[in-house]
């Protein structure tokens, strides 16, 4: 028997009453373990509105990463759609973001029927798929990418479009009668490299070194170096230097990282640095 953790009826109308209207800062990663990373998310149930039909619960059953996963099983007879959205807190994703990761496991005797749905959407405007003012499919679960084998698969990273206003991820599932299990685990979201920091462009004036560095990052230029900015691949500033030609990274963890030198002459120069 499935171990799962219900939402409460009180603290689900609550939640779909008064739905958090602070954005969400990326990165943004949530395995829907603690309440802080269960927060702001929401149940919308489209199909059916009441009774025994299952809809979406954090399962303590198997999860990727302990000790729960969200979770919707399959609805058993009768001729009403279950159609249920498990929405996300709200974002802002004006740069566009990428879905760098959700794990996926799926079980059940069914395959999805040509009306069935098991897919990740980007709603617009609300977080109520029946008022949002946009309905964007990112990833279509069906098909090749729907295996039946109870195995926990990473999802590709999934591009999520650059998108004004009040922005919101949501897992769908829709069938009428269809034995679908499925988990989804362990989701993160970066925002988008800026296109100016994306292009990297190269310069044959400058020289960094060493690259990989441990320590001290080192630039020689031809012109005075003004300031030295240090983004992380999620567009975030790490570290910064002014007026110096070079940059302590001791304290900054191993990983890749974009460098934008500016020069006294208003250069700009992005580059890909590696930090071991």
């Amino acid at each position: 028997m499935i171990n799962t953790k219900p939402f409460f009826p009180l603290a689900l109308s609550l939640a779909l009453a008064t739905p958090s209207l602070a954005q969400t800062t990326l990165p943004y990663k949530t395995g829907f373990d603690t309440p802080a990373e269960q927060a702001g998310w929401q149940l919308f149930r489209m199909g059916v509105s009441g009774g025994s039909k299952p809809y979406w619960v954090y399962a303590a059953s198997t999860p990727f990463s302990a000790p729960s996963s969200l979770s919707h099983n399959y609805p058993v007879g009768g001729t009403d759609p279950t159609d249920n959205w498990f929405v996300s807190p709200q974002f802002n994703f004006a740069d566009g973001a990428t879905i760098d990761s959700v794990r996926r496991s799926f079980a059940g005797f069914g395959q999805p029927n040509a009306g069935d749905t098991v897919a990740l959407y980007l709603l617009k405007g609300d977080p109520d798929p029946s008022k949002a003012s946009g309905k964007v499919l990112l990833y279509d679960y069906r098909d090749t990418a729907y295996s039946n084998d109870n195995t926990w698969y990473r999802t590709r990273p999934v591009d999520i479009p650059a998108t004004s206003g009040k922005s919101y991820i949501a897992f769908r599932y829709r069938t009428v009668v269809n034995w679908l299990d499925v988990k989804f685990d362990n989701l993160s979201i970066s925002r988008k490299i800026p296109a100016a920091i994306a292009a990297v462009p190269a310069s044959s004036q400058l020289r960094y070194y060493p690259n990989p560095v441990r320590q001290n990052l080192y630039v020689a230029s031809p012109q005075p170096v003004q300031e030295l900015r240090l983004y992380d691949l999620g567009g975030r500033l790490v570290a910064r230097q002014l007026g110096a030609d070079h940059l302590d990274l001791q304290q900054v963890p191993p990983a890749a990282y974009i460098l934008h030198t500016l020069l006294s002459d208003g250069t700009s120069v992005y580059t890909r640095i590696a930090k071991e």
